[in-house]
């Protein structure tokens, strides 16, 4: 699927692959061996909770609701690999690496190649992007869910594509799920239902 029939034509091929690995290693490199720092011990305990009792229950016996899509995923992640920092940090860096190659390919298909590759190359060596992706936080997913609302809006706003606003209205949710910033796109993801003939 993309925005327009010329985007259709090509398909990104090494600059994605090149981007990728380029986000990937400094986000992946050491993930166990960073130490839990500010409110990572919130996501840890949380998963905990998860795993223990279905929910994010604390310790202390309160619910942490931040979040809730992240830490059923890290709890998922620790299900798999054993509690460790590699298990809490792992989803949130490759959902981080995961929204490199998401602003690449949206910025190539709205405004070429070129752009595509810059767009990418400013996301995956960002510094904070890189901070936060290494960090058991839910800026990661926040990064993809958002830039797949925007391509999912885009859409309906081309081709007035029901199918794509209905998944937005679902992936708006989930992004509001993860952070209030959410709230930002919340007068974008409106628009399109307001436009003459795409109510």
């Amino acid at each position: 699927m993309s925005l327009g029939p010329a985007a259709a034509a090509s398909r990104p091929g090494w600059p994605f692959v090149l981007l990728l690995l380029l986000a990937a290693a400094p986000r992946l490199h050491d993930l166990g061996g960073l130490g839990f720092s500010g409110a990572e011990d919130y996501v840890v305990l949380a998963s905990r909770g998860i795993l223990e009792r279905g929910w994010p229950e604390l310790p202390s016996g309160v619910v942490y609701p931040r979040s809730l899509p992240y830490s059923y995923l890290v709890a998922a992640s620790v299900a798999l690999l054993g509690e460790s920092e590699l298990a809490v940090r792992l989803p949130g860096a490759l959902l981080s690496v995961a929204g490199v190659g998401l602003a690449y390919a949206l910025t190539r298909l709205a405004f070429g190649p070129a752009a595509g590759l810059l767009c990418g190359l400013v996301l995956a060596l960002s510094d904070w992007d890189i901070v936060m992706g290494r960090t058991a936080r839910m800026y990661g997913p926040l990064t993809v869910s958002g830039l797949t609302l925007v391509w999912l809006l885009a859409r309906r706003l081309v081709h007035g594509d029901d199918a794509s606003w209905a998944w937005s209205v679902l992936l708006g949710a989930l992004t509001g799920a993860l952070h209030r910033l959410a709230l930002a796109l919340a007068a974008p993801l409106a628009l399109p239902s307001l436009l003459p003939g795409r109510g």
